[in-house]
């Protein structure tokens, strides 16, 4: 999986559970979750702000 894949995910709305669900993101060892849990929460932010700005 790539960088990529996960915004594009993220931009369909994917939660963390729907990335390890569907790319299996943080469910192996569990070492890249509280990268991935700040990709998602930035997003978000991200979202959020651009929808109230």
């Amino acid at each position: 999986m790539t960088g990529a894949e996960i915004t594009a995910d993220l931009a369909s709305g994917a939660s963390l559970a729907a990335l390890q669900e569907k790319r299996g993101c943080g469910t192996f060892c569990g070492s890249c979750l509280p990268e991935l849990r700040q990709v998602v929460a930035a997003h978000a932010s991200e979202t959020h702000g651009a929808t109230t700005a």
